[in-house]
């Protein structure tokens, strides 16, 4: 099976391997100065080459994101509308009821809240022992 051509940042190339061996190549004349950046990692540039995929991964801060914004990015338009929602899907729901003198009780009937609260509280020891189910 022979390899097919790859599209990468605009230039086309014979295969996978092309692409790679072309950005590494790339990449390795540009170590010296990425090196003298306070985020360049411990390590040598043959580690960092060897641990590398440009131009969408390198082990490095990647040089090529100027590539990326240049070939797939577009002006900012004010006039086209943009609006996302948050995405939280970690978030847990619920609340519980303060009073003195009382265990923390989930509000709701919730049995689970108190005893996810208290251990996402591991600072609070009083706390977490009254807590517990």
């Amino acid at each position: 099976m022979t390899p097919e051509p790859v599209e990468c940042l605009g230039m086309t190339f014979a295969s996978d391997d092309a692409r790679r061996a072309h950005f590494l190549e790339r990449l390795r004349k540009l170590l010296p100065e990425l090196r003298k950046r306070p985020d360049f990692p411990a390590g040598d540039d043959a580690d960092i080459l060897r641990l590398s995929d440009p131009p969408w991964y390198t082990a490095c801060p990647n040089p090529f994101l100027v590539d990326f914004v240049t070939h797939y990015g577009r002006p900012y338009d004010a006039a086209e509308p943009y609006h996302r929602e948050p995405f939280a899907v970690d978030v847990s729901e619920g609340k519980l009821r303060w009073r003195s003198g009382d265990a923390c009780r989930p509000a709701a009937g919730r049995a689970g809240a108190a005893t996810k609260f208290a251990l996402a509280v591991p600072s609070a020891p009083k706390f977490r022992a009254r807590c517990r189910p």
